[in-house]
């Protein structure tokens, strides 16, 4: 842009900034001129207004820093890193073509055969990028640099910049619980601030195969909140209904490393490729427990485009608890506000007082119920010839009998 100021100006006494190139979150980019060789170089250059923030200087030195390690034909290299004059620089090199960002807005979705000599570089770094520990953390189409050549694609992926650093000595500002990266590519754990590891970068490739073959992302939405919902809760849409052409073995490999699980995903970069080869060749993925879920087309769509309702389980039960814990936690809460609310109202039922009407009406009750239970019970022993005829005494029973003989012998003497 010939409104940028630094357009001209010799940094280190080393570098011309010849044109601005773009700009991201954390630095814009130029192309310069390495005054001593004569060749072309891309520059890096941090915000200024971040600058008041030493951990952006300490992070822009770590992109340095882990980038310089990774010794890979498929990673851009870095020359140089410096501060001069109160600009913090970071000099790479300079990777001509366009980036697959731009590739797929343009062209639309690609060819399996081109996606997979894509991803079989891409992968070749990432596998190289394991080996020492680091993790990307921001795979995505803009960062993946795609230039052609006589030879075929050329591929180099950039900004390690936000990677996370697994073991050794070197400080991560990146610490569990913060959440960086962009949206539509993170992973489940990325997105619930978890420790990552490179089955983190495996997922977002997978959403990058997807949107390589599909045109889109498998997970789209208004929100960054909803975005993350999807990937943490939401199946992704049916492949080969947004795209015929795909294999149901490329469709496979991609649902695997799609998987919300870590586990359940293919456990290295090189995996992937060599999946995604064998599907693209023919031969077929290798066979993996990979549920493809039953979507029409309508579905497909709103998928793409719209907030989404809850999602019904995973098709694999072992795992819904573990992937799905923030809804179990949820649906516990309800259910325990149900039982207690009917806890309450059995109480309030048992222990308020009666109304006097009330109390008068079961007190009369009770008395019919006793009543008639004593006849009933009378009956019962009249009916059994149970009454008792009273006894008499001794001088009773001996006054009776001279009384019943005194008249057999007046009958006797009669006229």
């Amino acid at each position: 842009m010939t409104n940028d100021s630094l357009i001209g100006q010799v940094i280190d006494g080393k570098y011309r900034l010849d044109a601005r190139i773009g700009a991201g979150g954390m630095a814009t980019i130029y192309r310069a001129t390495r005054l001593q060789i004569g060749d072309s170089v891309a520059m890096k250059i941090l915000h200024s207004e971040l600058l008041r923030d030493p951990k952006f200087a300490e992070r822009f030195q770590r992109e340095a820093q882990a980038a310089a390690r990774l010794k890979h034909p498929n990673v851009v290299a870095i020359y140089d890193f410096g501060v001069s004059d109160g600009i913090i620089f970071l000099v790479m090199e300079l990777v001509e073509g366009r980036n697959l960002r731009a590739v797929i807005k343009d062209d639309g979705p690609m060819l399996p055969a081109t996606a997979a000599s894509i991803i079989r570089q891409v992968c070749a770094a990432l596998t190289e990028a394991h080996r020492q520990n680091v993790v990307h953390r921001d795979i995505k189409p803009a960062n993946i640099a795609v230039e052609e050549t006589p030879d075929g694609l050329r591929v180099k992926v950039l900004d390690f910049g936000i990677a996370s650093l697994r073991g050794g000595t070197m400080m991560t500002l990146t610490q569990t619980g913060t959440m960086m990266g962009t949206p539509a590519y993170m992973s489940p754990e990325q997105c619930m601030g978890e420790d990552l590891d490179g089955r983190s970068d495996i997922y977002s490739l997978g959403v990058v195969l997807f949107e390589m073959l599909c045109g889109v992302v498998p997970f789209n939405s208004p929100t960054v909140t909803a975005v993350i919902m999807q990937h943490v809760q939401q199946e992704p849409p049916p492949m080969r209904v947004l795209n015929a052409s795909i294999s149901s073995a490329g469709e496979a490999v991609v649902l695997r490393a799609l998987a919300k699980l870590r586990e359940d995903r293919q456990q290295s970069a090189r995996e992937v490729a060599d999946e995604f080869a064998a599907a693209v060749s023919g031969a077929g993925a290798p066979t993996v427990g990979v549920a493809i879920p039953a979507f029409s087309q309508s579905q497909s769509a709103l998928t793409m485009v719209q907030t989404p309702t809850p999602p019904p389980p995973r098709t694999s039960a072992s795992t819904v608890q573990d992937v799905r814990a923030t809804r179990g936690r949820l649906a516990a809460f309800l259910l325990g506000l149900l039982l207690a609310a009917a806890i309450a109202a059995i109480w309030l039922r048992v222990e308020r007082p009666l109304p006097a009407t009330e109390s008068a009406t079961r007190a009369t009750s009770h008395s019919r119920v006793a009543q008639n239970t004593a006849q009933t019970a009378s009956a019962s022993r009249v009916a059994r010839n149970d009454v008792t005829t009273p006894q008499l005494s001794a001088e009773d029973s001996v006054e009776r009998l001279r009384t019943e003989s005194e008249h057999r012998s007046d009958a006797e003497s009669g006229p």
